[in-house]
């Protein structure tokens, strides 16, 4: 989550620090110049999440994804390209376009060719943004490692869900809320119907994720319930809850 800085305000994690740190972990022993390069390669594909759109797919999510990896690091094969994946999984992002994992992969590809990495690698880290178009279908650990990162937000505090929730919302705020609302909800329907029947949603993250992102979920899957978004949009109120609201005051709005 972005931490808040001594007045309050969010502070967007540092893109340029977080490439040090990447570098710095994936090439431990190599040439201080080898390091510096391939921060600098990170660098620039993290900037496009900086892009003025990117109400939750922003600089905030790419940080946490990056802790989710390091978490689940021993449950890699190639944790290489799993850090790669991660870093250029969104490096296109525009909600309204249907092949923003092929562009990003190529770019990934293009990128880790022009700066020396072998193509083998460059084909992994292709085929590991290509499966975040599905991630509830993926099999293989380094995909699953991914996969865990990218959706681990699902697990977040239901303050920091919230703001992804508002966030993801604000993204595809072309769309009117009742299609939206509608859109949002089938996909949750899905994600809940998997949880069911596989008794999980994550494969590395634990028993308190899975609790906390079935809570999560769940709340949401209610708060989008037509007859709610229509209720609370008649009375001036975002259907996911004003700022600073309490989860009691929530909770007995939406049982009304």
């Amino acid at each position: 989550m972005t931490a808040p800085s001594a007045s309050g305000t969010p502070v967007e994690p540092d893109v340029d620090a977080l490439a040090r740190a990447s570098a710095a972990e994936l090439l431990p022993e190599g040439p201080p110049e080898r390091a510096e390069a391939v921060a600098r390669m990170l660098s620039r594909a993290g900037q496009a999440y900086r892009e003025a759109h990117r109400a939750y797919h922003g600089v905030t999510h790419l940080a946490e994804l990056l802790a989710h990896l390091r978490r689940a690091r021993a449950h890699a094969t190639d944790y290489t390209a799993v850090v790669l994946a991660g870093w250029f999984h969104d490096a296109v992002y525009q909600p309204e376009r249907k092949d923003n994992e092929e562009v990003s992969a190529r770019a990934a590809t293009e990128a880790l060719r022009e700066n020396g990495f072998p193509e083998a690698l460059g084909d992994e880290v292709a085929r590991l943004i290509l499966t975040t178009k599905n991630h509830l279908a993926v099999t293989d650990p380094n995909a699953r490692v991914l996969a865990d990162a990218d959706c681990g937000i699902w697990a977040a505090s239901p303050a920091r869900y919230r703001e992804y929730a508002r966030g993801v919302r604000q993204e595809y705020a072309v769309h009117p809320w009742p299609a939206y609302a509608l859109g949002r909800r089938r996909f949750l329907s899905h994600v809940l119907a998997v949880q069911r029947e596989r008794g999980r949603l994550f494969h590395f993250l634990g028993p308190d994720a899975e609790a906390a992102a079935l809570r999560n979920l769940q709340a949401e899957h209610r708060a989008l319930q037509p007859l709610r978004v229509a209720a609370r949009l008649l009375r001036g109120m975002d259907p996911y809850g004003a700022r600073g609201e309490s989860e009691r005051t929530l909770s007995s709005d939406e049982k009304t």
